[in-house]
């Protein structure tokens, strides 16, 4: 008995300081809890924000796409002449400085006539693929889609007209 009295008095001495080992774990843990907790929290705060800002982003291009297609479109333009003013330079750098006798004038309209044919087989291709493009979205608006083929009949109109400019000057 005299065994079981010291093992129960060194039991009773360690339960405590086990009990308080137990509670300073417990406590480190309910602490690592909160931070999750509050991290949690932060990241349902960054996802509803990030949402809002997608939301927010689809709102802005969805009611300024009109403006945005005709941005591409200048931009499209604007790298069309640069190309031509370069091929231009490249191939006749001497139009800079020099002004074209009269009988040069009559070669150097065919090629502007040209240029201009080849513009507008370009402007035609464009409005035919974005049409193309268009069709192949199962989600496309047809407002959009309607657009984009009065969109290509101007050009197809200016295609005719630029066609006919060349000829003309090909025959003069």
């Amino acid at each position: 008995m005299k065994n079981l009295n010291s093992a129960t008095g060194t039991l009773d001495k360690k339960l405590p300081v086990v009990m308080d080992d137990i509670h300073v774990v417990l406590d480190k843990a309910k602490g690592t809890v909160d931070s999750i907790t509050v991290a949690l929290e932060d990241v349902k705060k960054t996802v509803a924000n990030t949402r809002d800002i997608t939301a927010s982003g689809k709102s802005i291009l969805a009611s300024n796409r009109s403006k945005i297609d005709g941005m591409i479109a200048s931009l499209k333009a604007t790298g069309d002449n640069l190309k031509a003013a370069t091929t231009e330079i490249r191939h006749s750098p001497w139009r800079l400085l020099y002004k074209p006798a009269p009988g040069e004038v009559a070669n150097l309209n065919l090629y502007d006539s040209a240029r201009q044919f080849a513009e507008g087989a370009s402007s035609l291709n464009d409005a035919a693929a974005a049409l193309r493009d268009a069709l192949k979205d199962p989600n496309a608006d047809q407002k959009k889609v309607q657009s984009l083929v009065d969109q290509l009949d101007k050009s197809f109109e200016n295609f005719n007209q630029v066609e006919d400019g060349l000829w003309k000057s090909v025959k003069e």
